[in-house]
């Protein structure tokens, strides 16, 4: 898995953080080494944005947590002939269960005939779900619909065999430890998908995850130090 700067997308278009809640899944076909931030990234690479460009998800829709979650942990459950008709299903359904508000895209990349299920019996598969929930050290609203989605979306990647590194993690320090020993799992494995959401914001070309500690009063300048791109 690499992880680098262009793994999330903010879901809002300014520093109003209380108002935007980020939400992406990345899955990885590891056909060459992996690198961290900075380095090219591996070819096969496949985004799932919950929302459009510029809007955000919600933090408590309908089924009790976001809607895209919802949505996710159905189709795992199901079987699909190619990772793309699972996609254009969880799109489609994404839009309808949010009744619009959401309009989730897509950025496929190779294997496109690879599928959750059935489940391949030599593939080495490795999840991250990385979530953020609790804001109040920040001045922001936290998520309470993230706790919901964490234990759903942790059992149905466990039941698709995932291994698990699965986290709600309060802190800057905690993020990028997590992330090194992600890396470290993903080399080892055939696929790699990261399932992240919490608060986020873009600035100057650039996106940033918000932890939970991130003061509302610091803007935009300690984004670059004390949150992670």
């Amino acid at each position: 898995m690499c992880l680098g700067g262009a793994l999330l997308r903010v879901t809002g278009a300014c520093f109003e953080v209380g108002m935007m809640r980020l939400m992406i899944f990345i899955l990885t076909f590891l056909s060459a080494p992996c690198v961290l931030a900075g380095e090219p990234k591996v070819a096969g690479q496949t985004y799932l944005y919950a929302s459009q460009p510029g809007k955000p998800t919600l933090d408590n829709g309908v089924s009790g947590g976001n809607p895209f979650a919802a949505v996710f942990v159905d189709l795992l459950k199901q079987e699909y002939s190619t990772f793309e008709s699972f996609s254009n299903a969880l799109l489609r359904n994404t839009e309808r269960l949010s009744e619009g508000f959401q309009v989730p895209e897509l950025v496929l990349g190779a294997k496109e005939d690879w599928q959750f299920l059935p489940i391949p019996k030599e593939e080495k598969r490795v999840a991250l779900v990385l979530m953020i929930s609790d804001y109040t050290q920040s001045g922001a609203v936290s998520l309470p619909g993230v706790k919901s989605d964490f234990a759903r979306v942790t059992t149905a990647l466990v039941n698709a065999n995932f291994k698990m590194l699965a986290v709600i993690v309060p802190d800057a320090a905690d993020l990028n430890r997590i992330l090194s020993v992600f890396a470290g799992q993903a080399k080892k494995a055939d696929v790699a998908l990261v399932y992240v959401t919490g608060h986020g914001v873009e600035t100057g070309h650039e996106t940033y995850l918000l932890p939970g500690n991130y003061k509302v009063d610091y803007g935009v300048r300690e984004l670059k130090y004390k949150a992670v791109n």
